[in-house]
């Protein structure tokens, strides 16, 4: 922030301080300033004319869906085995 934009005696608080930084970062800074490395645009302005891919949308099941079916016997589905085997102790 350049210096004739600070008040001659200096802020009375913080809060007046933070306010003026505020307004001078997200107002005149990025709106108003040229940036040579945005080819003379304000920062605001020039990430307004970014084409930013968006991100396509949750991937989802392809088919319907059906419930599991209930095992009648032992040994039917076994996937979870595997996480109950790495939390057993072994004694």
């Amino acid at each position: 922030m350049r210096t004739e934009w600070v008040p001659p005696l200096g802020y009375v608080d913080t809060a007046a301080d933070k306010q003026d930084i505020d307004q001078y970062l997200f107002g005149y800074y990025n709106w108003y300033r040229p940036h040579q490395a945005n080819g003379g645009l304000a920062p605001a302005k020039a990430e307004e004319k970014l084409q930013v891919k968006r991100r396509g949308g949750r991937k989802r099941a392809l088919g319907t869906r059906r419930p599991m079916q209930v095992p009648t016997a032992p040994n039917q589905r076994w996937s979870l085995d595997f996480v109950h085997d790495a939390f057993v102790q072994i004694v």
